[in-house]
C-alpha cells in the first residue's frame, strides 16, 4: 500500500532514506513480537513471563539510551548527550559500582564456576531486545534527519554553557 506514495512525498515526511526507515520499523515490530513471543513461551509460569518481559524491556531501555547517545541529531544535542552521559557515566563508575559490586563479583564467580545455573535466556532477551533499541532509534534519529555534511558526534567535551577555560558563557 505505502508503495503507491510517491517517493517524493515520503521523502518530504520522513527525510532523505523512507525506504530505510519504514524497513526499520516493519522489522522492529516483527522482531519485537518475538521476542514478546518468546517471553511468554520461555516462562514456566507467569512470575516467568513477567520476568523475563521485564529484562527484555530493561533491554530495549537500555537500546533506546545508547540509540540517542550514538546519534545526536544537531550540535547542540550532542552537546547535552555529552553532559548527560558523563553525568550516567560517573554515577554508574563511582556510586552504583560500588554499592553492587560485591553483588556483581559473586555472581561472576558463579557464572564461571557453574556456567549451567547462568539464565542464557534472559542474558540473551536482555541482549537482542537492546540491540533492536538501538538499532530502531540510531537509524529514525540518523536517517530521517534532512542531510547535513556532517553529523556531529558524541566524544568527551564540556558541559552546555560551560567554555574551556571553564567560566560560564554568556549563551
Amino acid at each position: 500500500m505505502w508503495l503507491l506514495i510517491p517517493m517524493d512525498r515520503l521523502t518530504r515526511k520522513l527525510g532523505p532514506h523512507p525506504l530505510i526507515i519504514l524497513f526499520t520499523g516493519l522489522f522492529a515490530f516483527i522482531f519485537g513480537v518475538l521476542l514478546a513471543y518468546l517471553c511468554i513461551v520461555l516462562g514456566r509460569d507467569r512470575a516467568e513471563v513477567g520476568l523475563n518481559l521485564l529484562v527484555a524491556l530493561l533491554g530495549a531501555l537500555s537500546g533506546w539510551a545508547l540509540g540517542m547517545f550514538f546519534s545526536p541529531i544537531d550540535a547542540q544535542d550532542a552537546r547535552r548527550l555529552q553532559f548527560v552521559g558523563k553525568t550516567v557515566g560517573a554515577f554508574i563508575s563511582g556510586y552504583l559500582l560500588a554499592k553492587i559490586d560485591p553483588f556483581l563479583a559473586e555472581q561472576v564467580k558463579l557464572a564461571t564456576e557453574t556456567p549451567s545455573r547462568v539464565n542464557w535466556i534472559r542474558v540473551g532477551l536482555c541482549a537482542a531486545s537492546g540491540l533492536l533499541g538501538a538499532v530502531v532509534v540510531f537509524v529514525n534519529r540518523a536517517y530521517s534527519a534532512p542531510p547535513v555534511r556532517e553529523r556531529p558526534q558524541p566524544s568527551p567535551s564540556i558541559a552546555p554553557g560551560v567554555s574551556r577555560s571553564g567560566l560560564k558563557s554568556a549563551s
